[in-house]
């Protein structure tokens, strides 16, 4: 619990093409993100960097039901991916996080 507070400056180290995987292995290991990293995740999801866009979607979806002020922005990216030709994959992150977030409301 404690390591989630390193979040926002491994974000930050996958930009660096030295820290890039160790940033994003520990990222995996750590596998949450506190909910003060909102705004920094949503701001990763414009980056150039798709790591850096994955792992922000990701850590919004293991937020949950806390980051529901990030629904609008997923919701908009997923419309872009699917009137896009890009890859599964993104649409399938962007669903697996609006479902997480949402998932306490349909219970």
């Amino acid at each position: 619990e404690e390591a989630t507070a390193a979040i926002p400056r491994l974000l930050e180290l996958i930009d660096s093409e030295e820290d890039e995987r160790t940033a994003t292995a520990t990222i995996r290991d750590i596998d949450s993100a506190p909910v003060s990293a909102l705004p920094l995740l949503l701001e990763g999801m414009k980056s150039e960097n798709f790591r850096k866009r994955f792992y922000a979607v990701f850590l919004i979806g293991k937020i949950g039901h806390d980051a529901k002020s990030a629904l609008p922005v997923l919701e908009e990216a997923l419309k872009e991916v699917e009137s896009s030709e890009r890859s599964g994959t993104s649409r399938r992150y962007l669903m697996q996080a609006i479902e997480s977030i949402r998932g306490e409301d349909s219970q």
